[in-house]
């Protein structure tokens, strides 16, 4: 979903406003009232809704936190006086904008929007062809903490369950359709998805600067490289914490549990978006 600033409101428009309404019960408004040969795209377009700039972290916790939902912010950079000053005529009279920040449910940053008592783990999978073992990068950039697992490819559900993402980066999707083991990758996406609740999101694996570097690296090149995404207008400290490098946990004199023990043994609750740890 875009949000658009206009002025003292976000705005929505069209197909983005029609679910916003739905979602947060809120008004669906026109610029304009429909008229008789208005073509289907400009009626779409005129369709609209908003809120207040300063109810902006309210609402973005409700589409984000409760339904799943990823939000991209488009700020006004400039003031009307100041465009009007610039001059122009047309599209280079209109205020500029820019996306300073796309919200998802992993890379959260707003205390408001994080539970005091749980971790907020975005994470992604990396995996070889062919490879018996795939690897796991996670981080919760709220706390610093930042970890690549190597674990056997029969294990990845039950490390998924301990740790319940609430987003989980995979490669594109037209790579995964077309992996060697793509029915592997589909039922990985099936569990994340209506077992855990996660968000899964698409991504391609990494840049050229972390290119052959296998797949551990891979894994945190996602990871590094969507913090630098999302947090595209706040120069900080998330992505570059998260930069990639080779040291790998191997999980070595630990106790693991399968995703059916973690569920007889009641250590998570299911929520809206489904299954939180509350136990260990």
């Amino acid at each position: 979903m875009l949000l658009f600033q206009v002025g003292d409101f976000y705005e929505l428009f069209s197909d983005d406003a029609r679910r916003a309404s739905n979602l947060l019960n809120i008004t669906l408004t026109r610029k304009t009232k429909a008229k008789a040969g208005m073509s289907r795209e400009r009626d779409a377009l005129d369709i609209m809704c908003g809120f207040p700039l300063s109810s902006l972290n309210t609402y973005v916790e409700k589409l984000v936190r409760q339904h799943g939902e990823k939000v991209a912010i488009c700020n006004q950079v400039e003031s009307a006086l100041a465009a009007k000053q610039r001059g122009g005529v047309g599209m280079d009279s209109l205020v500029q904008r820019q996306v300073v920040r796309v919200v998802t449910p992993g890379s959260l940053t707003e205390d408001s929007m994080l539970l005091p008592t749980q971790n907020n783990y975005l994470a992604s999978i990396s995996k070889e062809p062919g490879q018996a073992t795939c690897h796991i990068a996670y981080t919760d950039i709220s706390t610093g903490e930042f970890v690549v697992l190597t674990v056997h490819m029969d294990d990845v559900d039950s490390e998924l369950t301990r740790l319940q993402p609430s987003e989980l980066l995979v490669p594109a999707q037209d790579d995964v359709a077309k992996a060697q083991d793509s029915t592997w990758w589909r039922q990985r996406l099936e569990n994340a998805m209506n077992a855990l609740g996660t968000v899964v999101t698409f991504r391609q694996q990494g840049s050229v600067e972390f290119a052959n570097s296998g797949a551990s690296v891979a894994a945190a090149s996602m990871i590094h490289e969507y913090l630098a995404y999302t947090h595209v207008g706040t120069p900080s400290s998330h992505s570059h914490a998260c930069k990639p490098s080779s040291d790998v946990r191997q999980l070595v004199g630990r106790m693991r549990f399968d995703v059916s023990v973690w569920r007889s043994l009641e250590l998570t609750k299911v929520t809206s978006l489904g299954y939180n740890v509350i136990g260990l």
